[in-house]
C-alpha cells in the first residue's frame, strides 16, 4: 500500500466512523478547532491529520488509535513494509505502533526467507 492508499484507507475511516456518530465534516472540524475544508481534506485522503490531531479523533469517534487506520485485522497485510514504516513515524498510539513493529517484522523475516 502506498502513501496515497494509506492516506485513502485513512480517510475511508474517518468518512465511516463520522457518519456512524451522525456527524457532519463541519460538526468534527468545529470539535476539532480545525477548518472544514482541512477536514475534508483528511477525509478525502488528499492529507493526513497531524499527529496530534490522531488521540482527538479517536476519542471523538469512541475508536481505538488502530481504527482510524484499519477498518479489518488484514489491512495490516496489505501495506507494504515503506508504507508501515512511514506509518510508524505519524502514529502516536504505543499500540498501534506495536502491531505495525510486529507486521514490519514478519514482512522482513518472510523477505530474507525467500
Amino acid at each position: 500500500m502506498d502513501d496515497k492508499k494509506t492516506n485513502n484507507a485513512l480517510g475511508k475511516n474517518l468518512r465511516q466512523l463520522r457518519l456512524r456518530q451522525g456527524l457532519r465534516q463541519s460538526d468534527v472540524a468545529a470539535n476539532l478547532g480545525v477548518d472544514a475544508d482541512t477536514y475534508g481534506r483528511w477525509e478525502m485522503g488528499w492529507e493526513l491529520p497531524p499527529n496530534d490531531y490522531m488521540p482527538q479523533l479517536a476519542k471523538l469517534y469512541g475508536a481505538d488509535a488502530k481504527d482510524l487506520f484499519f477498518a479489518a485485522p488484514g489491512d495490516l497485510l496489505s501495506l507494504r513494509p515503506e508504507a508501515i514504516r512511514k506509518l510508524l513515524d505519524c502514529v502516536p498510539d504505543p499500540g498501534v505502533q506495536a502491531l505495525l513493529r510486529h507486521e514490519l517484522a514478519q514482512q522482513e523475516a518472510a523477505a530474507r526467507s525467500h
